[in-house]
């Protein structure tokens, strides 16, 4: 995929007259793709229990790479992403949510940290 996007984007550069003189630079971080999860993990096991309690969330991976990516790339604990509304909607024109929605979600999360926190 990576090859892909670059081969697009040199191309793109090569047919503009000003992009041939000062062409695009591609960096990636973290090797630009999102990270694998693993249900078995603990602390995903344990959100999702907590998070079921309330609501009906589904269980898959990020096709995207985003910020929860950083974390495990350094090594760190696992991350979940989790809120509100439909992840193909999101960071989409018109993008938004309903706010028992939002509030469900909010309430969901605090109540999942402070039982791990105990």
């Amino acid at each position: 995929m990576k090859r892909e996007i670059e081969e697009h984007v040199f191309n793109f550069c090569r047919a503009d007259p000003q992009l041939r003189k000062h062409p695009a630079r591609i960096e990636w971080f973290l090797g630009g793709l999102a990270r694998n999860f693993q249900p078995s993990i603990p602390f995903i096991r344990f959100s999702r229990k907590r998070f079921e309690a309330n609501l009906s969330p589904f269980l898959s991976g990020f096709g995207t790479h985003g910020d929860i990516g950083w974390p495990m790339g350094i090594g760190k604990p696992p991350t979940v992403n989790f809120g509100p509304g439909d992840p193909a909607r999101a960071h989409q024109p018109n993008e938004r949510v309903s706010v028992r929605d939002l509030v469900d979600h909010t309430k969901a999360i605090a109540l999942a940290i402070g039982q791990w926190c105990r």
